[in-house]
């Protein structure tokens, strides 16, 4: 029996590990909003440790380098170990971690725990649903699934917006922790212990017939180091993007909307994200990616400008679903992108690479927000900044992806029994 994702038709042994495989990516995606959730725990947090909001969150800029670093690793030795120990470990890792920082009265061992925690929360969220989905959807359809996957970030944000503030009021920050720690177990461990499976590379059927083929090349000795640097430097320059973010409460106040009306905005823009991202997903898979890189461009060309005009309630109900769509690139764009550019056997090898300066990115880029609005009194040259930005890293991801398929096809050496070659 063949149980190789490309036997036709899908054995359904096959069929059941990747729907059980892709709910438990979803999984991982829900726990990634649990960033935001630790937002709504900074009051709470400043007043547990008796510091500054500013010192509190220094443990956002420890979890997301120490992530960073970690990402190379795991694109490296997760296709030579199969994710899935992976997602175990670092689930078992973040809970603990959690859990210990929940204990913790003194803010530097905080950030000591902080800075354990992204040891595990790299392997075990995000890049590792990424890993999960790109590997068991071979299909045409792979852009609408992880578009469908991804959405699940926006509605755990939804959800910890509802739940947690009243579990702080009740239980105080230590309490608020231990939910997460709680939650990061049932939604990471649980999920890689009973639903993620590492996709087939080969049956005894498709080994026995397969042809035999040559070890994938590195990316040196296949010539992918320039194409695959530019992917990298388009990926920074989104991520760049994402500070928005974090910033749009105060820039929707900064513009008159009043408290109330803000925090409508705000939810409204996580549905967007909700929508935005398997919308996507399927442009993607039925335009392409010149054609869905061309709509994420204006995207950022129109949205982000457009945000330094408006100044009323009904104006931004129609800017934010253009500023969802331009954020998606993110998380949908780039993993289909860098897929497709150098193909699966080095997916996660390059993915990881890349995350990891996107994460350096996301770090740095809420700090310099700030600064804009310090320094000229609004958001405008951010928004202007942004709208450049984004265009152009569209440019240079679809540069480094053209070069990269040049480069990715001239690399296959597949030999025949017959000792013939094909290309």
């Amino acid at each position: 029996m063949d149980y190789s994702l490309h036997a036709v038709p899908l054995h359904p042994a096959t069929r059941r590990d990747r729907l059980k495989s892709t709910i438990g990516a979803a999984s991982l995606v829900f726990c990634t909003s649990m960033i935001g959730a630790f937002g709504l725990l900074v009051p709470s947090g400043t007043k547990h440790f008796d510091v500054s909001v500013s010192a509190y969150l220094i443990h956002y800029t420890l979890l997301a380098g120490v992530s960073a670093l970690m990402f190379g690793f795991l694109g490296k030795y997760a296709q030579k170990y199969g994710i899935r120990r992976f997602v175990i470990m670092g689930g078992f890792w973040t809970t603990i971690c959690i859990f210990a920082m929940s204990a913790t009265t003194n803010i530097y061992v905080f950030y000591v725990f902080s800075m354990l925690h992204g040891i595990g929360w790299a392997g075990c969220t995000l890049i590792a649903a990424t890993i999960v989905v790109n590997g068991w959807h071979v299909h045409k359809r792979r852009g609408s699934v992880l578009g469908i996957v991804m959405a699940f970030m926006g509605l755990g944000g939804l959800l910890w917006g509802l739940v947690l503030p009243a579990i702080v009021t009740e239980h105080g920050w230590a309490g608020g922790m231990r939910t997460l720690a709680i939650a990061a177990f049932i939604l990471l461990v649980l999920p890689g212990i009973f639903l993620i499976r590492n996709p087939p590379s080969a049956t005894t059927t498709s080994e026995i017939m397969a042809p035999r083929v040559s070890p994938v090349l590195s990316l040196r000795a296949a010539g992918l180091t320039a194409p695959v640097a530019l992917l990298m430097i388009g990926a920074f320059a989104l991520a760049l993007d994402g500070g928005v973010v974090q910033v749009l409460p105060m820039l929707f106040q900064n513009s008159g909307v009043d408290a109330a009306r803000a925090g409508i905005l705000v939810s409204f823009s996580a549905i967007c994200g909700i929508m935005s991202k398997p919308v996507l997903g399927i442009i993607y898979d039925k335009l392409g990616v010149r054609s869905a890189s061309a709509i994420a461009g204006l995207a950022f060309i129109i949205g982000f400008p457009w945000l330094t005009l408006a100044s009323g309630f009904t104006s931004y109900l129609v800017i934010i679903p253009l500023i969802s769509l331009a954020l998606t690139t993110f998380t949908v764009m780039v993993p289909m992108v860098i897929s497709d550019a150098v193909g699966p056997q080095r997916f996660s090898v390059v993915y990881g690479r890349v995350m990891m300066v996107c994460y350096l990115g996301l770090a740095v880029a809420t700090p310099l927000w700030g600064l804009s609005f310090d320094v000229t009194g609004s958001f405008d040259l951010a928004l202007i900044s942004a709208a450049a930005m984004g265009a152009i890293g569209m440019v240079i991801l679809l540069i480094g992806f053209k070069k990269a398929r040049q480069k990715s096809d001239r690399s296959i050496d597949v030999e025949l029994p017959n000792g013939a070659a094909i290309e």
